[in-house]
């Protein structure tokens, strides 16, 4: 579970994400998928896969959202 500024998000026990709180820039609107770690931050949210890929979601204003 990880908790930024407004919003939190938690991986579920099949590995899928939920988040809830604060949703002005989408970063609670969490992906389908299967994910083994999370880190929301101020108004975004990053994850990494089951297949080592990161994705991240929510307000990209400075590219803090464009995962390499």
């Amino acid at each position: 579970m990880s908790a930024g500024r407004s919003h939190t998000c938690g991986i579920r026990t099949d590995n899928t994400i939920t988040c809830w709180g604060h949703n002005e820039h989408r970063q609670a609107d969490a992906p389908a998928g299967q994910f083994t770690a999370i880190s929301a931050g101020g108004s975004h949210t990053c994850a990494l896969r089951t297949d080592n890929t990161i994705t991240c979601w929510g307000h990209n204003g400075y590219r803090q959202a464009n995962a390499p």
